[in-house]
């Protein structure tokens, strides 16, 4: 497994309750672009910045 590997599905998992259903093609279309792109931009980006403390669900769609 690699090093991001729980990043990624915290990520995936937040993912899932801002937008039902997108995880698997967002996932599908990074990978598409470079493999192992949805690990580096999707856990950096979702669990890194919108998964910070003290942000609800609602500011992080804006």
């Amino acid at each position: 497994m690699s090093r991001t590997a729980e990043p990624l599905l915290q990520a995936l998992a937040l993912l899932q309750k801002l937008e039902p259903g997108a995880p698997a093609s967002v996932q599908t279309n990074l990978d598409a672009f470079s493999p192992g792109s949805a690990e580096l931009v999707l856990a950096y980006a979702l669990v890194e910045i919108l998964g910070r403390d003290g942000l609800d669900l609602r500011t992080r769609e804006c």
